[in-house]
């Protein structure tokens, strides 16, 4: 359809907050339970309330919006429940910066009570505007159900969780090696744990042969640890050093006699071949020494200093200057042969990027193996698909290599894990009733002590996360909500999380409510800029905003932008001109609109029904595309092909609809036969309908902005049916 000078921009500026006051008002984001309707659920992945949604957050925001109004249009009573995540650590950093920034404070000048009460304040603040940055990405969610992982009638069921865990021996209290952050003084996950490449030096040592004048020359990245070794480890099958396996070298500096040993996970290849063992500062040196029963010297404490189980010289200095002086040290007593340069890798904390340590340390744990088994089980005979179908063996893989899981954290912001301790006989008591409620204990339930200490440690965000779809429906009350919508029928999320949450999720899930919380995985890729690269704050030339890319193109054609092509699992790279493109689309269907209606609206009667004999040739090949289209459509929907749909849609529209159908149909709608413009009449109403329908789920701002202006019988394009079939 070539523009003419009837051509009329679409405003989504205007229209967009206006159409979305009308679906708020009419309750359509509000399902109603009825056991005559089939149920359809999807629980939000929570964004974190502590700052603006990313593009990464509209895509899923774009995707799940798109399952939800298309299975609302079928007649199900499709539930989307919204929320926000506290984001535990991320929080404490993000507000701990901004009060270190406007006055100088930090969490510790404030205190305990007040630090958590202003950040409650500003978490609740960011999630306000959050919300509302849902609703111009158009999301349907329903707002009367709307949750935050700080609610305090979620917290019970978060409690009465651990309590099941714990009495079911999957809970324990232990001494580990973790990932330490020194900064957030606080343990971290695995996962939670970015690695970068860094230069540092490759230090070889002598470490002195007892009773000889032999030598064995250990390389390492980490000088500094060696005052906590316990050992001297070389790989088995290496012949160089088999005749030393079984001696007692002499660790310099500290003079303690250390033991060689035999372990295949020393690679030959490294440095010398045989490496220092320090299993309280390495993950590999932990599992050499859980293997071989060896000591565990912790030097270095969560405060990042030396501590006193090191030589006295070296005790209270920080790492960095520690290792200064045990180099010098070395290099005095003529142990240190050489140094080169060397690139690892190094783990980082990856909320505020300082530098992990691995420290030996109490922590709560949960026993994953015996959840995992459930997950694997039912993931293998497909009884939870996780699509893109490659995905599910790296998942399985994941799943059945599992270590247990630390969930306590030392932070402030975030749920207290609830137990009590005796100071007396170190007795743990567990504070929870069978209904979640935390008790107070006042003596101990060992021997009668009145000396309690409270845990001060929160649960890792993951551990109420992890539970966010059961809770959020109303477990383990048995609501109505709970029996009708639970389990959920998809979880859609990136795949970058699917170990970190889907996996947490599956396996709570699952021992809590003795079914998967889901029957579907759907993962998206990441969203990256034109050229490919992952959008990045440090380039801000190629990262796109997407309440900026709204207010410059619409909602619906970020949307489409970020639809339209994309498949399960792939990376979606957008930019400013593939929006503006979708924006002209967007104006493509409101033009064709309105050169439609003019039509309509001119005649004076349109046949609800024409016989097929009545259609011509173009009539009868322009509903038989409808016809295919929308069959195609729906095997997409049902196949979870969202990206090909859309450029089903995308093309079927412009290029059928507009290029072909209605350029053909101005030569009768301008002819002098009334019957035959009846007819064309007809035929453009039906296909517009059939379209606007179709694609609302990816466009509903202007979609639902013409059929506003068509008053059809179903007033609300959001409530409208799905097109059942096309004659």
């Amino acid at each position: 359809m070539s523009k003419s000078n009837n051509y009329q921009p679409y405003n989504s500026n205007e229209a967009e907050p206006e159409i979305y006051k009308l679906w708020e008002k009419s309750g359509q984001f509000t399902p109603k339970i009825d056991p005559k309707k089939k149920p359809f659920s999807i629980i939000m992945p929570p964004p974190n309330a502590n700052g603006s949604l990313h593009i990464g957050h509209a895509m899923f925001v774009t995707l799940e919006d798109i399952l939800i109004r298309y299975h609302r249009m079928l007649g199900e009573a499709a539930l989307w429940l919204p929320g926000a995540d506290h984001a535990g650590i991320l929080t404490q950093v993000v507000y701990e910066k901004k009060i270190k920034k406007e006055r100088g404070a930090n969490r510790k000048s404030l205190g305990r009570e007040k630090f958590y009460a202003e950040t409650l304040s500003f978490t609740l603040k960011n999630k306000k505007v959050m919300e509302n940055q849902l609703r111009a990405l158009g999301a349907s969610c329903d707002w009367t159900r709307e949750k935050f992982t700080l609610d305090p009638n979620l917290t019970p069921a978060i409690y009465l969780t651990f309590k099941k865990l714990y009495e079911a021996g999957f809970v324990y209290r232990g001494q580990h090696l973790i990932n330490w952050c020194p900064r957030c003084e606080t343990a971290i996950s695995d996962l939670e744990v970015s690695y970068q490449q860094e230069k540092t030096k490759l230090t070889f040592i002598k470490y002195p042969l007892k009773n000889s004048a032999q030598f064995i020359l250990v390389a390492t990245t980490r000088p500094e640890t060696m005052l906590g070794d316990t050992a001297v480890a070389v790989n088995p099958k290496d012949k160089r050093y088999s005749a030393l396996v079984g001696k007692i070298a002499i660790l310099p500096l500290v003079n303690r006699e250390i033991p060689i040993i035999a372990d295949e996970a020393v690679d030959p290849a490294f440095g010398s071949g045989a490496v220092k063992v320090t299993p309280a500062h390495d993950p590999v040196d932990f599992e050499i020494g859980m293997r071989h029963q060896l000591p565990i010297v912790s030097v270095i404490g969560p405060d990042n200093k030396m501590t006193q189980d090191a030589p006295v010289s070296y005790q209270g200095l920080m790492v960095k200057l520690a290792r200064e002086k045990v180099v010098a040290a070395l290099v005095d007593l003529n142990l240190l042969t050489k140094q080169k340069d060397y690139q690892h890798r190094v783990g980082h904390c990856e909320r505020c990027k300082t530098t992990i340590e691995p420290l030996i340390s109490w922590q709560w744990f949960i026993h994953t193996e015996p959840l995992a088994a459930p997950v694997v089980e039912l993931v293998e005979k497909e009884q939870v698909k996780i699509l893109p179908k490659r995905f599910t063996k790296t998942f399985l893989t994941w799943m059945k290599n599992l270590k247990d899981w630390c969930i306590s954290r030392q932070i402030w912001w975030g749920i207290t894990i609830p137990v009590f301790y005796c100071e007396d006989c170190q007795k743990i008591m567990l504070a929870v009733d069978d209904q979640g409620n935390l008790m107070l204990p006042q003596t101990c339930a060992g021997c009668g002590s009145v000396h309690l200490r409270q845990e001060t440690d929160t649960f890792d965000t993951w551990f109420s996360s992890g539970q966010w779809p059961y809770i959020t429906l109303g477990w383990p009350q048995n609501s109505a909500d709970y029996q009708y919508f639970y389990p959920t029928s998809v979880l859609e999320t990136g795949y970058e999380i699917l170990n970190i949450w889907v996996a947490r999720m599956l396996m709570l899930g699952i021992f809590a409510t003795g079914v998967a919380p889901f029957k579907t995985v759907y993962l998206h890729g990441m969203v990256r800029d034109a050229f490919g690269q992952k959008m990045s704050k440090s380039r801000p030339e190629t990262a796109i905003d997407p309440l900026s890319a709204i207010a410059k193109f619409g909602a619906d054609a970020l949307r489409l932008a970020l639809t339209v092509g994309s498949a399960a699992g792939n990376d979606v790279s957008i930019s400013g001109d593939k929006i503006r493109g979708y924006r002209n689309f967007a104006n493509k269907v409101w033009n064709a609109a309105r050169f439609t209606k003019g039509h309509l609206l001119a005649q004076h009667q349109i046949p609800e029904k024409v016989k097929a004999q009545s259609l011509t040739a173009d009539d009868k090949k322009m509903l038989s595309e409808l016809k295919k289209l929308l069959a195609s459509v729906n095997k997409d929907f049902e196949h979870f092909r969202l990206g090909r749909l859309g450029e089903k849609l995308y093309d079927s529209f412009w290029h059928v609809f507009c290029d072909w159908y209605l350029e053909a149909a101005k030569k009768r709608l301008f002819s002098q036969d009334e019957k035959d413009k009846e007819i064309c009449c007809f035929v453009l109403k039906k296909s517009l309908m059939v379209y606007l329908k179709l694609l609302h789920p990816l466009a509903p701002f202007v979609t639902e902005k013409i059929w506003q202006s068509l008053k059809t019988e179903e007033q609300l394009l959001i409530s409208a049916s799905w097109p059942d079939k096309i004659e």
